[in-house]
């Protein structure tokens, strides 16, 4: 039951994850669209700031998605390594 618990809680985790980072990208992209050339907002000297921030932030959505996936491996390894070690004396 707590396996079954456990994968239930992960999946919702991940799609969760994934959902707020497809937010932050389309986000990402409408300001973009908005700082290009003739795209509603452009203005040189700001739109070069704005790029650089949104190149921020997709570096920091990449090493999210990375430290999730990372977390995810370490938490099955541990409970892989607890279920192979915790056994009854006989």
């Amino acid at each position: 039951m707590q396996q079954m618990e456990y994968d239930e809680l992960q999946r919702k985790l991940t799609r969760l994850h994934d959902d707020i980072l497809t937010g932050e990208q389309n986000i990402r992209n409408c300001i973009a669209s908005l700082m290009a050339y003739e795209g509603g907002f452009y203005v040189q000297a700001i739109s070069a700031k704005v790029t650089e921030l949104l190149n921020e932030m997709e570096t920091s959505a990449i090493a999210s998605k990375n430290n999730f996936y990372n977390a995810d491996v370490a938490v099955s390894d541990f409970i892989a390594l607890t279920i192979e070690t915790d056994v009854m004396d006989e």
